[in-house]
């Protein structure tokens, strides 16, 4: 039994390793974002939304560009504190499961050490469970939201009285605009082939002006590629 259990316990505390490193260097990094944009005041709702793709993108594309630079001829950073930064989770979790050669422990500690791995594979596990919940939600809400689509009848500006509106998107192809009884707000679907789809009877509880900075906001999802996102 030892013998089926212990390469998943490896393996499991590995990916507990390279999580925790990976999530203390976005954290870093998030948290110096979130700083700059405090310390300069950014007003612009759309500057803000571009500051914070840049950095999901740059956390997403971590541990790619770490292992890309692991493997490149560059001389160590000289700041120690950054050194830290980097590297303290890894010099945590290799020092703690090391076994003593020179000078052993008493035997409370090895026996903490011999903890360690299965203490990081129990996270991993637990980890590994909240992102299978997280992508099972994803998977039904896409399947609600097909099935939202499907169910949609398609509409105009004119059925919304908001002609007036610029529409420049509906009308290159960019999105569509449809009706549903199944929904009690605008939402914007899709992603190849965005629909922006408005409650059926919003006309009996909104003005003209209403609907139309409604649309305008649809569609300002629309041009800044929100449904990519």
């Amino acid at each position: 039994m030892n013998t089926l259990i212990n390469p998943f316990v490896t393996a499991s505390a590995e990916g507990a390793t390279w999580l925790l490193v990976w999530s203390w260097q976005a954290a870093v990094l998030l948290a110096c974002v979130w700083a700059g944009l405090k310390i300069f005041r950014v007003k612009s709702p759309a500057l803000r939304h571009q500051v914070w793709l840049f950095a999901l993108i740059a956390v997403t594309a971590m541990p790619i560009l770490g292992g890309v630079v692991q493997n490149l001829p560059l001389p160590q950073p000289s700041n120690r504190a950054l050194s830290y930064v980097v590297e303290f989770p890894r010099i945590v979790v290799t020092n703690d499961a090391a076994p003593a050669v020179q000078n052993p422990s008493p035997a409370g500690s090895v026996k903490l050490s011999a903890k360690q791995p299965i203490i990081l594979g129990l996270s991993f596990v637990l980890w590994f469970a909240g992102m299978c919940a997280f992508v099972m939600k994803a998977a039904i809400n896409g399947v609600r939201s097909r099935r939202l689509r499907a169910g949609a009848r398609c509409a105009s500006p004119a059925d919304l009285d908001s002609n007036e509106c610029d529409c420049e998107a509906l009308r290159a192809g960019k999105a569509r605009l449809a009706l549903s009884n199944e929904i009690r707000s605008p939402i914007l679907l899709g992603v190849l082939r965005p629909m922006i789809v408005f409650p059926a009877d919003i006309a009996a509880w909104t003005s003209p002006a209403e609907r139309r900075a409604m649309l305008r906001h649809e569609l300002a999802h629309v041009e800044r590629r929100d449904h990519y996102v």
